[in-house]
């Protein structure tokens, strides 16, 4: 966090303030807007699983177009455009609540939307950065990133929590909305030229983007150590995030549990990851890269599965424990797996690839949230949350038995 090189980079030192505050509003969302739903529009757990699956539907079908476009285009205002995209969008919740027309119809067009948006700006910002730094910075930049994600999950629910007790889910919304202009106006003040595309990014034949989209996934499933780390981290965040939704479904409804004291909860949450990223390397020197990227998932899965142990007593305690021993491990976990994709990938190829586990990854995550939502509107939240950990539990399984898994490494540098 503190030391390294890029502390003295202007350009680098804009787009971290900028993905800072971007990350404290997205963080405040996270909370805000099922919250509304829940609690404002009386949500159950279908609908607020599909609430998460409309903000992730988009990449189901656009990434693997983002990220073929994103390798031919400059990418800074592309991803200036979306910050500015977004901070309007969610501007209207606020807006509709006030006038008296805020509805679930409403929050489902928000989501998808703004998962719209999102889809250009995540994968170009994680394209962006490789010809920002340079590769053999990339670790350092990671990790500063990554920190100040961990920081706006630390304070960003507990901010959220806050705004909700005092000025309602709806309004508490602004705050997101804006961050995501801050993140445009420092975006906007970077210096640094992108590199050059080079001709063949320039040619904008749809048939090239087709044959640039296929020269992408070759690349990614003729890698084994790329290939096992996607099919081994969707199944990973496929459980994780079926459950996502149904936790303040439970908190609400059978724990009784009030916004700021899940905002408490997850700032803890956010503490521990914070921890987790700061003690990354050294978990993989003890450990070591593939037992570590396993290890952590055994560790995830075991937390989610105790979450419903917090209806039997002492329920602040169980659910406080069991979301900072995931929040720990998952962050572990999460800049170890971005940091190894990115320093095996040629820089031409940063977009597609990052587009392809994109679209695995968050393209199975409406998939998973309408399954939670509607095995826990069945079956009880508890009951789904259950599944979904036993789903997390099942993807250590393929982890451990890959090539990723397998990995002796006891550093990212050591794999390329």
């Amino acid at each position: 966090m503190f030391g390294g090189t890029l502390w003295r980079d202007r350009d680098f030192l804009r787009l971290w303030i900028g993905q800072t505050a971007s990350s404290v509003g997205t963080a405040i969302t996270s909370l805000a807007l099922p919250t509304a739903a829940i609690l404002v529009l009386h949500a159950g757990p279908l609908e607020v699983g599909l609430l998460a699956a409309f903000q992730r539907l988009p990449f189901l079908f656009l990434t693997l177009f983002a990220g073929a476009w994103l390798d031919r285009v400059r990418r800074r205002p592309v991803m200036i455009a979306a910050d500015i995209a977004r901070g309007l969008v969610l501007a209207a919740i606020p807006v509709a609540a006030f006038m008296g027309l805020l509805s679930m119809v409403e929050l489902y067009i928000v989501a998808l939307v703004l998962g719209v948006f999102t889809v250009f700006f995540d994968i170009g910002v994680l394209s962006f950065l490789p010809g920002l730094i340079g590769r053999e910075q990339l670790t350092e930049g990671y990790m500063k990133l990554d920190t100040s994600f961990s920081i706006a999950n630390l304070i960003g629910p507990g901010i959220g929590g806050v705004l909700i007790q005092l000025v309602t889910a709806p309004v508490a919304l602004v705050g997101n909305s804006a961050t995501y202009l801050i993140s445009a106006v420092m975006l906007i003040f970077i210096r640094r030229p992108e590199p050059e595309l080079g001709r063949a990014a320039t040619d904008a034949a749809v048939s090239r983007i087709r044959d640039e989209i296929a020269e992408g996934l070759r690349w990614v499933f003729g890698h084994p150590v790329l290939r096992s780390e996607l099919l081994g981290m969707t199944s990973a965040f496929f459980g994780l995030v079926m459950v996502q939704p149904l936790v303040l479904v439970f908190a609400y409804r059978s724990l009784h549990f009030s916004p700021s004291l899940m905002g408490a909860i997850f700032t803890l949450e956010g503490v521990a990851g914070l921890l987790g990223l700061w003690a990354s390397a050294r978990v993989v020197l003890l450990l070591a890269l593939g037992r570590t990227m396993w290890l952590t998932q055994i560790v995830v899965a075991v937390g989610t599965l105790l979450i419903p142990a917090a209806q039997f007593g002492q329920p602040i305690a169980v659910m406080a424990a069991t979301l900072v021993v995931i929040g720990i491990a998952a962050s572990i976990q999460d800049v170890n797996q971005v940091t190894l994709r990115q320093s095996l990938t040629p820089d031409r190829l940063q977009g597609r690839m990052n587009a392809i586990y994109r679209l695995f990854y968050w393209g199975s995550m409406p998939v998973a949230s309408f399954l939670g939502g509607f095995l826990g509107d069945r079956l009880g939240a508890s009951t789904a949350i259950e599944i979904g950990g036993f789903i997390a539990l099942g993807a250590a399984i393929v982890i451990a038995l890959s090539a990723l898994g397998r990995l002796p490494q006891r550093s990212i540098a050591a794999v390329r």
